[in-house]
């Protein structure tokens, strides 16, 4: 059975009682089915997530196409990566996107943001690439320990991964950041099933 908004029932009833009770940030993890898809495949979520007018970091941005779908949507997304020359293709091919800000900053690391800058961040493929690298569980404690530290209180954090949900939640379920943990699976036809995991 599907709402109005072409969410399942059961996930729409409860992301409304999810919203009022959560004093913490919270996450939702994709995990896709068959290849990593674009904008056009996880632009639902995003809407149903991510606050449009309020800034949004996404890490490690590259060269998805999911910038410029939330660019043209009305989102004030500030996009970080770790290559220059990724960020200035991107800015070239998004110059009529005044709302899409390019930082070259290793997502590990941001000194250059502040405390409780965004309201919002998302990560489609950096956490997954993180954990290949030889460090990987190390790496990607660090880049979720700055992804913790930008975000306001309340904040929403959207992972997508291609990764299997549990292990991804053994890494999102960390004490110290006491999120509260949705898990969303979003296979080719859209969102299928939603657990919750309460935050620690």
């Amino acid at each position: 059975m599907i709402d109005e908004k072409g969410w399942p029932v059961p996930y729409a009833n409860t992301y409304a009682s999810w919203q009022k009770t959560l004093d913490h940030f919270w996450i939702v993890i994709c995990h896709v089915k068959c290849r990593f898809y674009g904008w056009s495949a996880v632009r639902k979520l995003v809407k149903e997530f991510i606050p449009r007018r309020k800034p949004c970091l996404h890490v490690g941005c590259g060269n998805s196409n999911l910038q410029g779908g939330m660019g043209r949507a009305g989102y004030q997304v500030t996009n970080v990566d770790i290559s220059q020359v990724v960020l200035t293709q991107m800015q070239q091919k998004h110059q009529d996107l005044p709302n899409l800000e390019y930082v070259c900053a290793d997502c590990r690391d941001m000194p250059c943001f502040r405390d409780c800058s965004f309201s919002s961040a998302i990560d489609k493929g950096t956490l997954d690439a993180l954990l290949c690298s030889k460090d990987g569980i190390k790496n990607v404690q660090r880049m979720l320990s700055e992804i913790s530290r930008v975000l306001q209180p309340g904040a929403v954090f959207l992972e997508i991964s291609l990764g299997d949900p549990m292990q991804r939640l053994a890494l999102l379920c960390q004490p110290q950041f006491k999120w509260a943990v949705s898990v969303c699976l979003l296979p080719r036809s859209g969102l299928q099933n939603m657990v919750q995991l309460p935050g620690r």
